[in-house]
């Protein structure tokens, strides 16, 4: 009977040893960053009814490029709390920690919000805000490097894109609609850089000119500019540019703004040319009897 346990202390001892090195983590070089979070969950019932909370965490490595370049982590810790039977989500609580590795431009900062979702898709911190009742998708643009807002927009941005750099060009368009809670007459229109807004041009018209939509846009260049556009006129993309471009390079190609007055199928267009890095408003093209361009100090 003794050599019968003897034999299965053994036996346990092994598989407990072999279990241990098999969930050992083995790491080599040195650490560095390292963080643990753990995901939960919590259902209670309220009134006699379930809901629940919970709590999710996301880790991810985000690279920059160009004359400044960073390696980042991200950590993303949403908060949800909703009744079980609410199927159609809504807005949630995220706590959002950008900080680089040594070795990289020290960045190192935080910031709390409450969205739909977040991503950082663009190299920069997108936050969506969720749609209500008859509003629009909303958004908001933040610095990577320091979590400063950069611009606020309604349903979609064009892009400007440069090789071999994080760097780029934004241009977005807030409407009347938007979820954000910001009171705007006409729609402000946005050039921005992802560093921070670049110019702020409030538009303004005659009534039912300026829709409380969205309305559409898209990007033209010059006959002679080596720029690709892509098809669907959203995203330019200037490949004779790098890392080392300057003012004077971003230039060439414009905005244009498409707007339709109710029970009118013509169209107005809006025409905002790009020179040295901003919106030339003094050669922008549109009808100055109907509408209003004005800068946003």
């Amino acid at each position: 009977m003794e050599n019968k346990f003897s034999i299965f202390a053994l036996m346990a001892i092994i598989l407990l040893h072999t279990s241990c090195n098999q969930n050992k983590e083995t790491s080599t070089g040195d650490t560095l960053f390292s963080d643990t979070q753990a995901n939960s969950i919590r259902v209670t019932k309220v009134d006699g009814k379930l809901a629940y909370e919970k709590g999710e965490t996301h880790f991810d490595l985000l690279e920059l490029i160009g004359k400044s370049p960073a390696t980042l982590v991200t950590t993303v810790t949403s908060t949800e709390k909703r009744p079980l039977s609410d199927e159609t989500g809504g807005e949630k609580s995220f706590l959002i920690k950008v900080k680089s590795l040594d070795g990289t431009e020290n960045i190192d900062w935080q910031k709390e919000v409450k969205a739909a979702d977040v991503d950082f898709g663009m190299k920069l911190l997108t936050v969506h805000s969720p749609v209500k009742d008859a509003f629009e998708d909303s958004y908001t643009f933040y610095n990577i490097r320091n979590g400063k807002k950069i611009m606020d927009f309604t349903y979609g941005e064009l892009r400007v894109l440069i090789p071999n750099t994080s760097e780029k060009r934004f241009f977005g368009y807030l409407s009347n609609a938007n979820s954000l809670g910001e009171k705007v007459e006409g729609g402000i229109i946005t050039f921005a850089s992802s560093d921070g807004a670049i110019q702020k041009i409030a538009l303004t018209g005659q009534k039912n000119l300026v829709p409380q939509y969205t309305p559409e846009m898209q990007i033209l260049k010059a006959q002679d500019a080596n720029y690709q556009i892509t098809p669907d006129g959203k995203t330019i993309i200037l490949p004779s540019l790098n890392q080392d471009f300057k003012s004077t390079d971003i230039s060439g190609f414009a905005f244009k703004v498409v707007l339709y007055e109710e029970n009118n199928p013509d169209a107005f267009e809006i025409l905002l040319p790009i020179n040295n890095d901003k919106i030339d408003l003094g050669n922008a093209q549109y009808d100055k009897a109907k509408f209003t361009l004005k800068l946003i100090d």
